[in-house]
């Protein structure tokens, strides 16, 4: 498995599909309520800065800034939680999530941050389950603002370590060189431009749009009658400029690189060897010494 450095203040898209593509997330009342309590205490216990979140049927995507340098953390508290309430509620104990890793794609620049909120609170349009952005039923934020995530009343004993509420506070990306009212301007500009694209294309290819209520009716244990991409590259950063995209590409090369290198020597019991900054899993479990920033 290829190490990926993550680096602290770094903002992240995550992604992450249900197994067999199955539409375990269908959006309900249920549902938006659940994830919303679940996304709600990850961001609490690991202090990522939440920017942006679309729950679809059968996968999420999500946008934050892992402050502190732990977003496998953040990822390994919400999956869990998320699949263990929603198992429970559809009664089901098989794996929830999809077999692969979870996705995180480092943005890297402003650019790439402001696209990918645009792809993410667009998802449901893009997908032609819905028109409008505003008409998709499921879990869908990306106005800054705070909310208050209650404890289902399912799963979760009444009296045990959960909070019975968390707040969520969703803010925006701080964009180098921009200042809030131009980055929220930007974002809402690119949302509804990608809006108003894909809106086009999915009448240019003759199909129709579907319904809030459709997406509501759904059975949870159904998939998708498409074919799924099979053996597709899956991205590590983004950005829409070419030469920022080829350092930070070379970049993440010589970080696996060196990684590799301090790996093969820490199996030598060689234990003042330094990993490369970013190093996340070695740090975490081992205690190993790091380059600095």
């Amino acid at each position: 498995m290829m190490p990926r450095p993550i680096v602290p203040g770094a903002t992240y898209m995550v992604t992450r599909r249900c197994t067999q593509r199955q539409f375990l997330l269908a959006p309900s009342k249920t549902c938006r309520e659940a994830f919303l309590y679940c996304l709600a205490y990850a961001v609490h216990k690991t202090r990522v800065r939440l920017h942006a979140v679309i729950v679809m049927s059968n996968h999420y995507h999500i946008i934050v800034t892992d402050t502190l340098g732990v977003l496998p953390l953040f990822v390994e508290w919400l999956n869990k939680l998320v699949a263990r309430c929603m198992n429970h509620h559809l009664g089901r104990w098989e794996n929830f999530w999809a077999s692969q890793q979870a996705s995180y794609v480092h943005l890297v620049d402003a650019e790439a941050i402001i696209e990918k909120m645009a792809y993410v609170l667009c998802n449901a349009v893009s997908a032609g389950a819905i028109e409008r952005n505003a008409d998709w039923p499921g879990l869908h934020i990306g106005r800054p603002g705070k909310h208050t995530a209650r404890r289902p009343g399912f799963f979760f004993r009444e009296n045990g370590a959960m909070p019975e509420k968390v707040s969520l506070e969703v803010t925006l990306p701080l964009l180098d060189g921009m200042s809030a009212d131009h980055t929220r301007r930007a974002i809402e500009n690119a949302v509804s431009e990608r809006e108003r694209t894909e809106q086009e294309r999915i009448r240019a290819e003759g199909r129709e749009f579907g319904t809030a209520e459709a997406a509501r009716n759904v059975d949870p244990f159904s998939s998708p009658s498409t074919d799924e991409p099979r053996r597709t590259l899956s991205p590590r950063v983004a950005t829409p400029n070419a030469s920022t995209r080829i350092q930070a590409l070379a970049r993440l090369v010589e970080f696996v690189r060196t990684h590799r290198q301090a790996m093969s020597a820490w199996l030598e019991k060689k234990r003042d060897v330094c990993f490369p900054f970013g190093t996340y899993l070695m740090r975490i479990r081992h205690g190993v010494l790091c380059a600095e920033a």
